[in-house]
């Protein structure tokens, strides 16, 4: 959610809050984007390893480039690679739990407000209680 941004069919901008869409953004982290980046960081840590050596599915390779200059070049890019793709992942995490975060916040919030209004506790009052 942008501050600046009209949400669509609303004339005027407003601090809007969607749990819904909170937790099915915070879902589509946790189960897909998340997985795709872990996998796509390991196949491109396993085909960097290949070329320039180290571990592979546990088994420890030399590498096609073993003996060239260029090897430690592409070593450091491959660690750089990684501690960036973890550091991605860490980021995709934090933001799913900050989104959760939001919902419960807001929920409290509005709990809180409602229970000022007239004693009420919890939501709207239903007009059965007036029988």
């Amino acid at each position: 959610m942008q501050v600046n941004h009209v949400p669509p069919g609303r004339e005027l901008g407003d601090l809007s809050h969607d749990e819904k869409e909170k937790t099915q953004a915070a879902g589509y982290i946790r189960e897909t984007l998340g997985p795709a980046v872990k996998r796509t960081g390991d196949n491109a840590s396993a085909d960097s390893s290949a070329v320039s050596g180290g571990t592979v599915k546990g088994s420890c390779t030399l590498g096609a480039m073993h003996g060239w200059e260029t090897k430690s070049g592409l070593k450091y890019c491959a660690e750089e690679w990684q501690r960036n793709v973890k550091q991605l992942e860490n980021r995709l995490v934090s933001e799913a739990a900050s989104l959760e975060g939001t919902n419960q916040l807001f929920r409290r919030n509005e709990f809180d407000t409602s229970s000022r209004f007239g004693g009420q506790q919890g939501g709207p009052r239903s007009p059965i209680y007036d029988f």
